[in-house]
This record gives C-alpha cells, sequence and structure tokens, in this order.
C-alpha cells in the first residue's frame, strides 16, 4: 500500500513487484489454455466421424451418431 512516507523509490519497487507478480500469473494462465487447448484437441481426434456416406455419421469413439455428446459439449452444444 502506498502512503505519504514512502519514497518513489519505495513506489517504483512496489510497482516492479507488482507487476513481476502479474507477469508471473499470465505466464500461469497461458500454460494452463495452451494444455486446455491440446487436451480438446486429443478428445477431438478421438472422436471423428467415422461414417462419411451416413448422413448424420457414426462417432468413431462412442459408436453412436456423429456429433457425440462429448464434441457436441465441446462445440458448446447440449448433450
Amino acid at each position: 500500500m502506498i502512503d505519504a512516507d514512502m519514497t518513489e523509490m519505495d513506489v517504483v519497487e512496489i510497482a516492479l513487484t507488482t507487476a513481476e507478480r502479474l507477469g508471473q500469473h499470465a505466464l500461469t494462465w497461458k500454460r494452463r489454455l495452451v494444455e486446455a487447448e491440446a487436451t480438446i484437441q486429443r478428445v477431438r481426434e478421438l472422436h471423428y466421424n467415422t461414417a462419411t456416406h451416413h448422413p448424420s455419421g457414426c462417432c468413431s469413439e462412442c459408436g453412436g451418431t456423429y456429433p457425440c455428446p462429448t464434441v457436441r459439449a465441446l462445440d458448446g452444444g447440449a448433450e
């Protein structure tokens, strides 16, 4: 917390420490985002349409109609 008794150097030190912490948090969130995107891609690679001749297709993993509940969930749709 900054108060009237602090020197300019104190304020600069607080600002640098805060910036460093924010940078660390940004890197953590970036890493988590990359990991989540990779996980989603692995799931999509498991659940793909194998029956292109059928109007709705067939899920390679579930064996049911494509898109399966998993793919619909990834796409933001209902189960």
